[in-house]
Formats: C-alpha cells, structure tokens, sequence
C-alpha cells in the first residue's frame, strides 16, 4: 500500500497545473457545445466550445475527448490562446482543426493496482517536474524580431534627442533624453527598444515606400518624464553604439516571438516579394526572411502560408536575367513557400520554409485557403 501511494503523489507532481478560467471578460454567455455528459463518458465535441468560469482545457479535454492528457492537442487547435493556463470566459475553444476530423478517443490505462509493501523512497528519489508543462505547436518558429517597420510606425516613434553625457557615443548605464511626437503616450517606468533605420524598402514596381529596415541597438526605460514631455531614460542593455537621433519603440516582454502555422481563411492575389532581411541579398531561399506586399488589411494573419510562383521558360534568355517575368503562354508553377511571421498592416515579414528555386524581389506570391492543394504540398 505505500508504494501505491508513493506512485500516487508521484504522478500528481507531474499532472499540468490548467488554471480555471479567470475572471476580466464580461459576464460569461452561454455555451455552444453540447450539454454535460456524466462522469467517465465521451461528449460530442460541436464547432466550439464557449468557456465558462471554472473550465481548463484539462477538464474539457476529459469531457469531450475522453482523457484530460489530449490538453496540448486541444491548445495547438486554438493558437489565439496564448498562455493554456489561463483561459477566460468567453473564450471559444475548439477541439480539432478545420478541415480536420475529430481526434480519435485517447485510451486510458487501467488504474494502478496495490503492490506489495516495500522500503519507503528517500527524498532525494521523489519524481520532480523541471521546467514549464506547455506544447509547442508542431512546425512551429522562433525568431528575434524581424527588424522591419512600416512608415507609420517609424512617424509615431520617439527619438534620443540629447545627453547630458559628453561623448558623442552614449553607451552603459548613461542617461539620454527622448521626445515623443505624441508627449502623452510617455510613462515612467515604461520601457522602449532603441533602433535605428538601415534603410526605406522601395516596391520594386509601383516604386512607392512600403516600410524601413531596421537594426535594435539597444533598451531603456523611462525614469523621469518633464511636464513639456521630454523623458529621461537609463540605458538597460545594449547591443551597438548609441547616438542622438537613434528612434524608440514599444519594447515588447521578449525580443524574441514563435509563430505556429495556421489555416490560410483566405485567398489572397497580385502578391510581391519587395524584398528580403538582409536587404544587401539579391537571391534567397530557405530561412532567409522576405517581405511582402500584403498585410493584416488584406486579412493575412500571423503562421498563415504563402506560395511563390513562376509562369515561363526558365531555358529563355530573358528569364534566365529576369526569372519573375510572367509568360501566360505557360502554367503557373510553384517554386517556394514562407509563413507570415510578423504582420503589419499592408505588409508582412515572412520566413522561407520550403523553395524549389532562388527567389528574387518582384516574384509573384499567393495565399490560398486552405482547401486547396498546392504543388509542394
């Protein structure tokens, strides 16, 4: 009987701690899902699962999967969710993807049995869990920001507009002060990466401004704001030199951010690759980043996948020095794929993930909706 129980405690330290649904949405709506089912029985998963107060994906995966263990399945169906230890009211979860059949029913173990009486554990064998219990969604990124900003943002940033220091150079721990076109949006406390442009990305054929390249120097935090708003800020980390007129951004909790594929909702057409990180590039392919001409306006969304395409004689002179010129006399072809990693709003960094041939600025992109099929595929 103690071993029983020593096993007990010992798998009870290892089950995922879901947090229940928290309170901070408005009072909670009605649920979409089927009624409760009884203890121990399968539910009928419906296209969702509105959250109530009290709910964790650990009991919904037992009620409607049969085995509280499916958990990091349900939480690669609903990338909108974060953190899965905390799920709110109102919240929809769903339990497969689209276009997807139901998970079949995860089988459970038969319960463990008495064992003869044996020598008690000694502390130092008890079983301890390290480190968070999560799921990363297969195929999904992880990547440093991509150091690209459109023209908006880089018009609402702040600036380092002096020092008190007497280096031209301002570096650890020296204090500068910014000013911010908008003097009310500064707080103190408030942290900001310090960037500066590596130059305006050019659409190589309507020749407008779609954004800058920008290269994260380093990170301040606000210590004292003035009443005409200009702040004072101390250096926390830094990355490269410093100087006056270097701009501020938001900075974010981590420099870093993952991305999980998802479902395309949408077809998207008359796509351009404007240009790749780093901009000195002139062929790339996979794990370089791109830039393309399509962004959270036109409904792309972040993990959704976009197809490069060719139409012409590759053996043709001309498509040899030029391989994005477009002949209709011959199919369209299929030459890469990327995934929107970060998402502006009329254009989007993306990361090659698959290609068939180098990739240059000016090649046509398309997203298709999921439901369809594409070459590399």
């Amino acid at each position: 009987m103690r071993k029983a129980l020593l096993f007990a405690l010992a798998a009870a330290s290892l089950t995922p701690t879901l947090a229940v649904a928290q309170e901070g949405q408005p009072t909670p709506v009605e649920k979409d899902a089927p009624p409760s089912t009884q203890k121990g029985e399968v539910g009928v998963p419906g296209s969702a699962h509105k959250v109530e107060r009290g709910d964790t994906l650990w009991d919904l995966s037992q009620k409607y999967l049969g085995s509280p263990w499916y958990w990091p399945k349900v939480w690669s169906y609903n990338p909108e969710i974060a953190n899965p230890h905390w799920i709110y009211p109102g919240n929809d979860v769903r339990f497969f993807p689209s276009g997807e059949e139901v998970p079949a029913q995860v089988d459970v173990g038969p319960a463990v049995e008495d064992v003869e009486e044996s020598v008690p554990m000694d502390d130092g064998d008890a079983v301890v869990a390290h480190g968070p219990l999560a799921f990363t969604p297969k195929g999904s990124i992880t990547l440093s920001g991509t150091g690209f900003v459109t023209t908006r943002e880089i018009e609402e940033t702040g600036r380092v507009a002096a020092s008190f220091g007497e280096s031209t150079m301002i570096s650890f721990p020296q204090t500068f002060y910014a000013q911010f076109t908008n003097k009310r949006a500064v707080r103190l406390g408030e942290s900001f990466v310090i960037f500066r442009s590596d130059g305006e990305v050019i659409h190589p054929l309507t020749k407008l401004s779609i954004g800058y390249m920008t290269r994260i120097v380093g990170q301040a935090k606000v210590t004292r704001v003035e009443k005409n708003g200009v702040a004072t800020c101390v250096i926390e980390r830094q990355f490269d030199e410093i100087l006056r007129g270097d701009l501020l951004g938001p900075a974010g909790e981590s420099l870093t951010k993952t991305v999980a594929p998802r479902p395309n909702d949408k077809d998207i057409d008359g796509a351009f690759i404007v240009t790749a990180m780093p901009m000195y590039l002139t062929n790339f392919g996979e794990h370089h980043l791109l830039v393309i001409d399509r962004g959270s306006d036109d409904g792309v969304k972040a993990g959704n996948i976009f197809t490069v395409i060719r139409q012409n004689d590759f053996a043709r002179q001309q498509t040899i020095f030029t391989p994005m010129v477009v002949d209709e006399e011959w199919p369209v072809e299929d030459v890469a794929r990327c995934m929107a990693f970060e998402v502006k709003t009329k254009a989007t960094a993306c990361i090659v993930i698959q290609s068939m041939r180098e990739i240059v600025n000016g090649d046509r992109v398309v997203m298709r909706s999921s439901r369809a099929r594409t070459a590399l595929k």
